[in-house]
């Protein structure tokens, strides 16, 4: 009889010995894609195709939505301001932080771009929100 209640137990204390909980919130690095005269454009339209070139999860590109703006009290150009809620970025998200370079390749009007963003290891725990333009 206690065989049989040590069984179900056990079976629950492996299990969660293998599982991993997420302490974080994570992070997020939205790139502004601009065409060749410094227009920011969406990054959802039709002239935009892109790619992720690495195999990791902070490797795989979506297009954002439209609200790029995480955080409201960042401080950043006005110019980049105004975009946010009229045009998509492109977005890659990491686990608390990234933790290897994030590459995407980006064509626009027949031009293509290589991209590799580096991030800054002090904050090795820390969850932070990137917008590059």
């Amino acid at each position: 009889m206690k065989m049989r209640a040590l069984f179900p137990t056990c079976l629950i204390l492996m299990m969660a010995i293998g599982a991993y909980g997420q302490i974080c919130p994570g992070s997020s690095l939205i790139y502004i894609v601009r065409d060749k005269k410094g227009v920011a454009v969406d990054a959802g339209g039709k002239d935009v195709t892109f790619s992720s070139t690495g195999t990791t999860r902070s490797n795989t590109w979506k297009v954002s939505d439209k609200d790029i703006i995480r955080g409201r009290d960042v401080k950043m150009p006005d110019k980049v301001r105004q975009l946010n809620n009229k045009i998509a970025g492109l977005a890659a998200f990491g686990m608390c932080n990234f933790k290897e370079p994030a590459t995407l390749k980006v064509t626009i009007g027949g031009k293509t771009m290589d991209l590799t963003f580096k991030f800054d290891r002090m904050y090795d725990v820390e969850s932070t929100d990137y917008i590059v333009d």
